[in-house]
């Protein structure tokens, strides 16, 4: 038995024994008395000590922070591959991983510490940390947490309260389906109903195909299936949403519409919370859900992973954790919202004290995460794919290309795409 295990298990022990009561704070793992020198992978020295770096080591003198810069990586490279590399070479201690792609492979590859022992031990609370955060940080393996993130995006369905007045139409709810909001969007004049942050109709077709567990490929990735009876329900409730059902893309070079107050609803990004001018009255609910995932967010994102790297040092793991815990904080999370009150940060109840209730429902209301489909093919046949398809459904749309053709000719582009070497 080793010894973290052996720590939990007296852990335990004393958990029985005393009653298991909720504690004011973690303990601490550590000899605060003695000096500790933990090196950290982040991006920018200066952004890392002014947003995190010079709080942490305000609380804990005794534990010096080293940063080691990131990699250079460019654009369609193996960002995976290279911080891989990168770490190998340089062996932080803390790595902060910019996605969830790069965190899923880090965890299933042994490159990250499991924090689940140490989150026992110390009692650490996560009752108000976002559930759906906590979803993400677990599906990298279906059993541990690796690593916890301070801060998160996701969409929401922002609403314009004038609008919806003058018009004796009910505000949007919580957990409306994407056919229940096709069908309040109808109820506006043409251009005026929905708008969605993306620029590119195509964006929905696909993420209405991957919540219905539908694939471009087969599992080996060797051969397209997109010319299918699913797909081909998925392209009419597109077609249809955009041809009749007053559904609009944003303009990328200019001001969306709902922020004109000329857009009923505006599906975006939260952060677009701070842009609302305040000329305008507006209400906010969570993203339209899939009917069989009625608690599943499919854009949660979060801002960044920091986790415990595996080969570290066992004495500056523990020291490691302690910032992580730190930064992962009610505390960390309110001086985060004394910046900016619309960060959503993953401790729910600070976020509460600083937002209203309408905000945090529309964050929080959803508490488990659709898991990407990831598939075994290189990133460019997505974004060659991407163009002829972006092509294909507006031709759809406008009704001069039948779907039966776009269909047949993607599954045709796709299949000499596969064959290129």
């Amino acid at each position: 038995m080793n010894t973290r295990r052996i720590l939990v298990f007296l852990c335990l022990i004393v958990c029985f024994g005393s009653g298991c009561k909720k504690k004011e704070s973690p303990d601490v793992m550590i000899n605060l008395n003695e000096q500790y020198a933990i090196t950290v992978m982040y991006y920018s020295d200066q952004s890392f000590i002014d947003k995190y770096g010079k709080y942490f080591m305000k609380k804990f003198p005794t534990i010096k922070l080293i940063m080691i810069p990131y990699p250079a990586v460019r654009v369609n490279e193996d960002i995976v591959a290279i911080m891989s590399e990168y770490v190998k070479q340089h062996n932080p201690d803390i790595l902060f991983l910019p996605n969830y792609g790069v965190y899923r492979d880090f965890a299933r590859s042994g490159k990250l510490t499991a924090l689940d022992e140490w989150i026992t031990i110390d009692r650490y609370p996560l009752e108000d940390y976002h559930q759906g955060v906590l979803d993400v940080l677990r599906s990298a393996d279906e059993r541990s947490i690796y690593g916890l993130s301070p801060t998160f995006t996701s969409r929401v369905l922002f609403y314009n309260k004038e609008l919806f007045d003058s018009n004796n139409i009910p505000y949007p709810s919580n957990h409306m389906t994407w056919m229940e909001l096709f069908k309040l969007a109808s109820v506006f004049k043409q251009g005026k109903g929905l708008e969605l942050e993306s620029n590119k109709s195509y964006d929905l077709l696909k993420e209405l195909g991957t919540r219905q567990g539908l694939t471009m490929l087969n599992n080996n990735g060797t051969s397209a299936r997109l010319n299918t009876p699913e797909w081909k329900g998925v392209w009419e409730t597109a077609a249809t949403a955009y041809r009749y059902q007053n559904l609009q893309t944003n303009n990328p070079n200019g001001q969306p519409s709902f922020l004109k107050g000329t857009s009923a609803m505006f599906l975006a990004n939260s952060y677009n919370m701070e842009n609302i001018p305040s000329s305008i009255s507006w209400g906010v609910v969570t993203e339209p859900i899939d009917s069989n995932r009625e608690k599943s967010s499919y854009s949660l994102y979060l801002d960044g992973i920091f986790a415990v790297h595996s080969q570290a040092d066992e004495r500056n793991k523990l020291a490691a954790w302690e910032f992580i815990k730190y930064i992962n904080s009610e505390e960390m999370a309110s001086i985060l919202l004394e910046e900016r009150p619309n960060t959503p940060t993953s401790r729910k109840n600070s976020f509460m004290q600083y937002n209203n209730k309408e905000k945090a429902s529309a964050l929080y209301g959803l508490t488990s995460w659709t898991r990407p489909v990831l598939e075994k093919v290189p990133q460019r046949f997505f974004n060659s794919l991407e163009t002829i398809a972006v092509e294909k459904l507006d031709g759809v749309i406008t009704g001069s290309v039948s779907i039966e053709d776009a269909l047949m000719d993607l599954q045709t582009e796709a299949e000499k795409i596969l064959s290129e070497k």
